[in-house]
């Protein structure tokens, strides 16, 4: 796999005024003209980012992020949310996550449920040795409980919710169910690391 650096071309677009000139400037450097397919793939970017974004960017860049990620054998698309701050360990731990989700993926195939989200992402942190989000003992026993009867789901607010909690839910404007902060990924990876560490857990045994 080859690393495709976006991190440039992501502060570039940045320096173009926040409206329609750097709206209109994404699409163009997103899609190839010529074949009207991806040419990078930033779908997850927003375009219409605040202040805080290029600041991001700029420390990422600082300390060689995309060579932090270069330096991993292999590499998928690793996304960093806006609101953490960046440092060489969440780099490595996403970029890390990433490519084991792929591997996952091709193991079992794209999950389409919560639970089977779940299991994937949990499966993917623990191989990455993720050092969070982690959640006390009590409200580990509470989101499994609040999230049990919703494994089955596959509509968004549903998933979003319960993966990453009350917060996000009502920022998306949709229904929260009593979940703190990324409360469903830290179950997912506290169950992640017990299958890998008994092997009598993985795979479904």
């Amino acid at each position: 796999m080859d690393l495709i650096p976006l991190l440039t071309i992501q502060r570039e677009l940045h320096d173009v005024p926040r409206g329609a000139r750097r709206f209109q400037a994404y699409p163009r450097t997103l899609v190839d003209e010529d074949s009207g397919d991806l040419a990078l793939p930033l779908v997850t970017m927003n375009p219409m980012g605040k202040d805080h974004v290029p600041v991001l960017l700029d420390t990422l860049r600082q300390f060689g992020a995309e060579d932090v990620a270069r330096a991993k054998r292999g590499w998928i698309v690793a996304q960093l949310w806006t609101g953490d701050t960046p440092s060489r360990d969440l780099v490595r731990e996403e970029t890390a996550t990433a490519i084991h989700r792929m591997a996952h993926i091709r193991r079992r195939g794209p999950a389409t449920t919560l639970g089977e989200m779940l299991d994937q992402e949990g499966t993917a942190m623990a191989a990455a040795a993720c050092s969070g989000p982690t959640i006390d003992a009590e409200d580990l026993t509470y989101t499994r409980e609040v999230i049990a009867p919703f494994r089955g789901a596959t509509d968004r607010a549903t998933v979003i919710a319960c993966l990453f909690g009350d917060d996000a839910a009502r920022t998306l404007g949709y229904r929260a169910h009593g979940l703190s902060s990324r409360a469903g990924l830290a179950l997912a990876l506290h169950d992640g690391r017990a299958r890998l560490h008994d092997p009598r857990k993985r795979d479904g045994a």
